[in-house]
């Protein structure tokens, strides 16, 4: 009989990571955690594990030795959390000077709120975590590129029965990345958290016409499409522009053009870690 999995297994995730991170003195700045274990909404057995993030000096990387010998205890930890038959994912790790200026955009928002990710370990640099004019301009060329490709959509909107039954990969493709990737760019655009119910929260906030529901609807549709009649593929294809146009709207509203913020590349006041809780 399968053993139920309960939130101390999750603990014992986490604290295998703190133990090894605590054996490389001197190399680890901070461990912060996010997703649900930080949110206080894990569900044991169904959320997966682990959103964390460890942010490592930077001479860490500047010997060969130390750097394997540091990715083989992060490997160990995997190792280690895989046995517990969680759903999981390796880890991320970070330079400090890759956190203060070159941290990816759009995951930037998480760190600044206690409600969606918290310091586990270390100095407390969630406040400093940056991105840099480029990376800002590459999102925004992101975005753009997307929203370009949803209008190809628009055709199929009333294109005969065979034609869609003849592009049905091409629509689901489509449909699957905007309704994947619209939460995330959208929450970027906002400067709100990277969290798919939040952004559709503040869409309907914002436009009181917004279908939340049929939202959430249709982001299980699309992983369903060539079981859908030529209607409702159709019908899906027409919402799918209508909440693009939302989320034009949204970002005309309430962003407008957005730029990297002035980032001071001053490394923090150094705080050495003794070990870990």
């Amino acid at each position: 009989m399968p053993v139920a999995i309960t939130t101390e297994d999750y603990d014992d995730c986490l604290r295998y990571l703190t133990d090894a991170c605590a054996g490389m003195p001197g190399l680890v700045r901070s461990i912060l955690l996010n997703g649900s274990m930080a949110a206080g909404n894990l569900r044991p057995g169904i959320s997966d594990v682990l959103d964390a993030m460890v942010i490592l000096e930077d001479s860490a990387f500047d010997d060969e030795a130390t750097y394997c010998n540091m990715m083989d205890r992060f490997a160990a930890v995997y190792g280690r959390i895989a046995q517990k038959g969680i759903r999981c994912h390796p880890f991320h790790y970070y330079s400090v000077s890759e956190i203060l200026t070159r941290y990816p955009s759009i995951h930037i928002p998480q760190w600044s709120d206690d409600r969606f990710s918290k310091l586990v370990a270390g100095e407390e640099i969630r406040p400093l975590i940056a991105c840099d004019a480029d990376e800002i301009r590459m999102i925004r060329s992101t975005y753009l590129a997307q929203r370009q490709s949803i209008q190809r959509l628009a055709y199929f909107s009333f294109a005969t029965d065979d034609t869609i039954r003849q592009n049905l990969d091409y629509i689901a493709k489509l449909t699957r990345d905007f309704w994947r990737k619209a939460p995330i760019f959208l929450s970027f655009y906002l400067g709100v958290e990277s969290s798919e119910q939040m952004v559709v929260q503040r869409l309907a906030s914002v436009l009181p016409d917004f279908p939340v529901k049929t939202f959430m609807e249709a982001r299980e549709l699309t992983k369903v499409i060539p079981k859908l009649s030529i209607d409702e593929v159709r019908e899906l294809v027409r919402l799918t522009l209508r909440v693009a146009d939302d989320v034009d709207g949204m970002v005309k509203l309430e962003a407008g053009p957005r730029t990297a913020a002035t980032v001071t590349c001053r490394l923090p006041e150094q705080h050495p870690i003794e070990g870990f809780p």
